[in-house]
Order: C-alpha cells, then sequence, then structure tokens
C-alpha cells in the first residue's frame, strides 16, 4: 500500500498492527546510506526532534554512529552493529 499526502514524501506501508519499530526503520534506512537528521526525519517522515530522540538511543547502544563531513553530520550504521 502506498500512502501519498499532500505532504511529505509517499510513505510504502505494509500490514499495520498500530505499532511502528522506528529504531527497525532507522537502522534499515542508515543500511542503505548515510543520512543526515533532517534526510532521516523526511525518509521516516517524523519530525527532527523526534528522530533524534531514537537516534540518541541508538547511538547509546552503539548502533549507530555519526561522521561530520563537510556538508553536514551523517548518521550511518555502526561497524559493531
Amino acid at each position: 500500500v502506498e500512502v501519498v499526502s499532500g505532504q511529505g514524501p509517499a510513505i510504502s506501508q505494509g500490514p499495520f498492527d498500530g505499532k511502528r519499530n522506528v529504531a527497525k526503520e532507522m537502522r534499515e534506512l542508515l543500511k542503505r546510506r548515510p543520512c543526515t537528521l533532517q534526510g532521516i526525519a523526511s525518509g521516516l517522515a517524523m519530525q527532527p526532534a523526534e528522530v533524534l530522540k531514537h537516534l540518541d538511543r541508538l547511538r547509546l547502544k552503539g548502533e549507530v554512529t555519526s561522521v561530520t563531513s563537510r556538508s553536514g553530520v551523517y548518521y550511518k550504521v555502526s561497524d559493531r552493529a
């Protein structure tokens, strides 16, 4: 099922049970490519402040790391994860 609205990106969803596993979605997104905070927020259709909360948890667990480049801070799945 593809959900399309006038705002934000189209989101492809499978069966919906009312619960969203944001940490899993974030890891899957970051496995594909490193992303900025805004890129994660856009990709997961979330507010940046909410993304930061999840990123902090994943970083504390050692599952996500950040890399700073000239174009900004990028988050990626840790080599240890």
